[in-house]
Formats: structure tokens, sequence, C-alpha cells
């Protein structure tokens, strides 16, 4: 700046340190401006972040088949619920009185990121206590049972979806759920989850 100015630096440095600071803060205004324009909304980030987890399945999806002991805990049913959307799965969480099924579809990579929240990052153990009490209409689980487990029953490939969305069914009886499940022919979900037997270890089944 002072080779810019020349004499007049030279007869008045206060004047040039006053440009010098101007200049300084209109760039700051500029790329602050900048800044604020590219910053998306809560909205924003969340259609970009399922834009991005957007996976093909007009020719193939892929479809996992968890059986949940327990799944009246508020925090995990808001996880296994927010991440299927997330990861723009569909499918449903049939809320049974002996245990729970999770049903969800999708690509390949959803499903990879699905399997590992409901094998390895939900603690399952969590009890009702711990979240100030469980959903009323939800079945509980007494002191004397087995602790609280999520196993994976069958996994597979099929041509198309059989859900269009996501989200939960509280079917108290076999004949209701069988019900919900025939009208998709989505039966075999239902058997694969119900004959399942935890201590056999696993028994999930690759198409």
């Amino acid at each position: 700046m002072m080779r810019v100015l020349g004499r007049e630096a030279v007869l008045n440095p206060t004047m040039v340190e006053a440009k010098v600071r101007e200049q300084m803060a209109a760039r700051k205004k500029k790329h602050d401006a900048l800044i604020a324009a590219s910053k998306l909304t809560d909205e924003q980030r969340r259609d970009k972040l399922r834009n991005k987890l957007l996976e093909d399945t007009s020719l193939l999806s892929h479809v996992c088949v968890f059986r949940v002991k327990n799944l009246s805990h508020p925090q995990h049913k808001f996880k296994v619920d927010k991440n299927a959307e997330q990861y723009n799965l569909t499918g449903t969480a049939i809320l049974y009185t002996d245990f729970s099924v999770v049903i969800v579809e999708g690509g390949p990579k959803g499903i990879k990121a699905y399997k590992k929240l409901m094998l390895r990052r939900i603690d399952w153990t969590a009890t009702k206590d711990d979240d100030g009490g469980a959903d009323a209409n939800a079945h509980a689980v007494s002191s004397d049972d087995m602790p609280n487990r999520c196993d994976l029953v069958w996994e597979g490939e099929v041509k198309e979806r059989s859900f269009r969305t996501f989200r939960f069914k509280a079917l108290p009886t076999e004949a209701m759920i069988r019900e919900f499940l025939g009208r998709i022919n989505a039966t075999h979900y239902w058997d694969a989850a119900r004959n399942y037997a935890p201590d056999a270890g696993d028994a999930s089944v690759r198409l």
C-alpha cells in the first residue's frame, strides 16, 4: 500500500492506515456474506444428506429382518425410525407382544449402515428407567427375563420393495401381523422372525 500511494503515504500515514483498515473491513464483510449465503438450513442439510445416500433400487433391493426382544425404549425406537429415514430405507417395525420385528429394504450401502446400527451401535441392554419410562403402549420386560438383544434373522435381495415408507405398527396378535404383511405378500418375513431360535446362533439366509 505504501508503494501504491507513494508520496501521499509519507505525508499522511494516518490516512493511509485508515484506508487500509477500510479495505480490510470491506473484504471481510464480502467474505462473511459469501459464507452466510453458502450456509444451508437444517432442512437443506437433511435433504443434502438424504440425496447423498440415495441409491438406485429400481432393479434390486436389499432386505434385512431383525428380531428385537424388546423395542419399548424410546431412544431405541427413535434410532430405528430416524436411521431408516436417513438411509432411505422402507419397511416396518412390528411391535408384537413377545418380541418385535424390524424389516428394512433399500440399497446396499444403506442396509449395511443399518445393520451396523442394529447389531453394534445400539445398546439394547439399556433399560426403560434410563430414559424416565417407556411407551405405555409397548410391551414390558420383567426383571426375570434374559437381557434384551437384537438378532439378524434373515437377509437377502428382492426385485422390488414391498413397503412405500417406514413406520411402526403395534400388532398384538399373530393374526393381525399376518393380515398386515399378507397384503404385500411379505408374511415370510414374519415366519423367519417367529421361527428364529436366538440360542442357535446366526441363522440368517443370503439369497
